[in-house]
C-alpha cells in the first residue's frame, strides 16, 4: 500500500533525493541533512502521524531548510514500491537527482535476538534471512531499478546504498552480515553496469550511530553496546546525513569524480574527516578503521586508516567475542 501526502515549505530547493525508511533514526538524519543542503526530499515510511511518523519527519526536515514530500509506503510490497516511484516521477518531471537506500526494518528483531542470547542461525527462526533482507536488501534492487529506468534517459544520478561494516566482518548475526555483504556487492556490480550512463552507485558504512533504538540498546547493555562507548565513538544520524549531502555534492562536480566515487564503498566518519563536517553536537567521530582509533595514538593524523586490502585480508577472520556481540 501506498498514501502519499504532501507537506509543504517556504524553502527554496535546488536538488531532489528519495531517502527511504526515513522516519526515524539514520534514514531521518540522512534526510535532514539533506534539507540542510536546500533538497526537495521525498522520504518513505510505515507510520504517518504520531513520533517516529512521518509527519514528524517532514517537520524536521523542513526546520532543516529542506523540502518534505511524505510518502506511506511497504517496502516489503513490490507494488507499493512500484508505486512510489510513480508517484514521485510523476511529481518530478526533471528528475530524483539521489535515491538513498536506507530502509531497514530488522533491527527490533536483532534486538530481540540479542537480549535472548540465541542469535546463532539454527536458533533463529528459519525466517530470520527473509525478515532480515527482505526489505534491507531486495527492496534496494527494486529500488535502484526502478530509479535507474527513470533516469539513465535522463543521463544523471545517483545510487546511495546505507550498508555497514558487517559487510566486511562478521555482525550480529549471519544473517546480518550475509545481508550487508550482499548489498555491497550489488553496489559495485550496479556501478558497473551504469558506466557510461551518467549515473553512479556508492555505499555508504555509518559508524555504531546513536539512534533511538541503539541508545536503548545501550542502556539495556544489549549485544554488549555500553552507553559509555556509544558516547565516546558514536555517531549522530545527522552525521550521515551530512556525509550524503557532501558525497552527492561531490558526485555532480564533474563526471570524473562521479566515476571515481561510483563502485566504493565510503565511510561516513571518514568523509567528514576528509571535507571538516562536524555532527550537530560540533564533533568529529572516527571510522574504526582509524589508524588513530585502533592504535590509540593520538598524535596519528585522523584522516590515516586501515588500507582496505587489510581489511580484505582480515575479512575471514572470525571475532574472539562470543555470537551477537558487538565490538565499538
Amino acid at each position: 500500500m501506498l498514501t502519499t501526502l504532501l507537506t509543504t515549505t517556504t524553502a527554496t530547493t535546488a536538488r531532489v533525493a528519495i531517502v527511504t525508511g526515513a522516519t526515524k533514526g539514520l534514514g531521518l538524519g540522512i534526510a535532514r541533512g539533506l534539507g540542510e543542503a536546500r533538497y526537495r526530499v521525498h522520504i518513505t515510511g510505515r507510520t504517518a502521524a504520531g513520533p517516529g511518523g512521518l509527519e514528524a519527519a517532514a517537520h524536521a526536515v523542513n526546520a532543516a531548510g529542506g523540502e518534505a514530500i511524505v510518502h506511506q509506503c511497504d517496502h516489503s510490497d513490490p507494488a507499493a514500491i512500484q508505486a512510489l516511484f510513480d508517484t514521485v516521477f510523476a511529481a518530478e518531471p526533471n528528475g530524483v537527482d539521489v535515491l538513498v537506500n536506507n530502509v531497514y526494518p530488522a533491527v527490533d528483531a536483532l534486538g530481540d535476538a540479542l537480549r535472548s542470547g540465541r542469535t546463532r542461525f539454527w536458533e533463529l527462526p528459519a525466517s530470520a534471512f527473509s525478515d532480515t533482507n527482505d526489505v534491507g536488501l531486495t527492496a534496494h534492487y527494486t529500488a535502484s531499478a526502478l530509479y535507474a529506468k527513470a533516469m539513465v534517459p535522463k543521463g544523471r544520478g545517483l545510487i546511495i546504498q546505507v550498508s555497514s561494516p558487517g559487510g566486511l566482518f562478521y555482525f550480529f548475526s549471519a544473517a546480518y552480515s550475509t545481508g550487508k555483504a550482499a548489498l555491497d556487492r550489488m553496489t559495485t556490480d550496479l556501478s558497473h553496469e551504469l558506466r557510461g550512463t551518467g549515473l553512479g552507485c556508492v555505499g555508504l558504512y555509518p559508524g555504531m550511530v546513536a539512534t533511538e533504538k541503539f541508545e536503548a540498546f545501550a542502556t539495556e547493555g544489549v549485544g554488549g553496546i555500553t552507553t559509555e562507548a556509544l558516547e565516546q565513538t558514536g555517531e549522530t544520524p545527522l552525521y550521515s546525513g551530512r556525509a550524503v549531502a557532501t558525497l552527492a555534492e561531490q558526485a555532480f562536480s564533474s563526471p570524473a569524480k562521479l566515476a571515481q566515487l561510483s563502485g566504493t564503498i565510503q565511510w561516513t566518519a571518514e568523509v567528514a574527516v576528509e571535507h571538516g563536517l562536524e555532527d550537530e553536537r560540533g564533533r568529529q567521530p572516527l571510522s574504526s578503521r582509524s589508524l588513530r582509533r585502533v592504535t590509540g595514538l593520538g598524535f596519528l593524523p585522523a584522516s590515516w586508516v586501515v588500507p582496505w586490502f587489510v581489511l580484505r585480508l582480515l575479512s575471514p577472520k572470525y571475532p574472539k567475542a562470543e555470537a551477537g556481540k558487538v565490538e565499538l
